[in-house]
């Protein structure tokens, strides 16, 4: 769980997130990534800069390094919900870490998420599983993440980040669906051969 595509670590993304005077943790920058990818990003990937400057760092360039690394994030992102790997890395602390550290880092990127996919305007009313997905998110962006290293709760702690990615598919399935075409509506006087 530590890279998103075995070059971009925690650490190196909260470096250059601290380089550039942005006050928001590794996991919850990746969290806004994912958010506004499954928010719409993903059919217009080339404004998220100007998003990421407007929301996120009052209007202010991201600086060069820090864009190079949210590029390779953005693509990394993008790979994850691509069709052939649809697969969801989540950018948290090394498994080494406290499970407290990494439990905090799953709420920040929960966080995230819904701030990423808040930040674009909506295209369409989420289905019933996609807004209890994002319900789920929400309570465990909330959840208080003191705890003890325990065999039990590194259990449970990885049961809850594999809901996490899959809640993040779910939303991003159900919110990057055409809606259905419907058939164009005729006029009750005239009639067609």
């Amino acid at each position: 769980m530590t890279d998103l595509d075995s070059t971009l670590t925690c650490g190196e993304l909260e470096s250059a997130l601290a380089d550039a005077g942005l006050s928001i943790s590794a996991p919850e920058a990746a969290g806004i990534m994912h958010g506004l990818v499954a928010g719409g990003l993903a059919r217009q990937p080339e404004s998220w800069q100007q998003i990421w400057q407007q929301h996120l760092n009052d209007g202010e360039s991201l600086g060069e390094a820090l864009e190079a690394i949210l590029n390779r994030m953005l693509a990394a992102t993008l790979k994850d919900y691509s069709a052939d790997s649809f697969s969801i890395e989540l950018l948290l602390p090394d498994e080494e870490d406290a499970l407290a550290d990494r439990a905090r880092a799953l709420g920040e990127w929960c966080q995230g998420y819904l701030l990423g996919f808040g930040l674009l305007p909506a295209t369409g009313k989420l289905s019933g599983d996609a807004e209890e997905a994002m319900a789920d998110l929400a309570e465990i962006s909330k959840i208080d993440f003191e705890v003890e290293d325990d065999d039990s709760l590194e259990n449970a702690f990885c049961m809850v980040a594999e809901h996490v990615k899959m809640a993040a598919q779910i939303i991003f399935t159900d919110s990057q669906a055409e809606p259905p075409a419907t058939a164009p509506q005729v006029p009750d006087n005239e009639i067609l051969h």
